[in-house]
């Protein structure tokens, strides 16, 4: 009788204990669940940010690129216009 009520005892304390485990994981999920949603908001508007930065950068740095080009370009044909000219002229002089 003895071993009876002891064993009775224990699969009560081990039920008792399951659902308590049971009741603390739903409850840390939830939690993380919540935490994990609220980090998520006060992030992604600036992780959008940043990438929007980086997109806006990408295109500044394309338009030095061109202009650096286009006055290069510039440099080159005002030389070759004055040089043309010049050579006119003084043949034009020296003829």
């Amino acid at each position: 009788m003895l071993y009876q009520e002891s064993s009775d005892l224990s699969v009560s304390s081990v039920h008792d204990l399951r659902q308590q485990a049971q009741y603390y994981a739903t409850d840390r999920d939830e939690h993380v669940a919540k935490s994990t949603k609220a980090l998520a908001e006060l992030i992604t508007p600036g992780r959008l940010l940043r990438a929007r930065v980086s997109a806006l950068q990408h295109q500044v740095e394309d338009i030095q690129r061109g202009l650096a080009k286009l006055r290069k370009e510039n440099t080159q044909s005002v030389c070759q216009t004055y040089t043309g000219a010049l050579e006119r002229s003084l043949n034009g002089i020296l003829t």
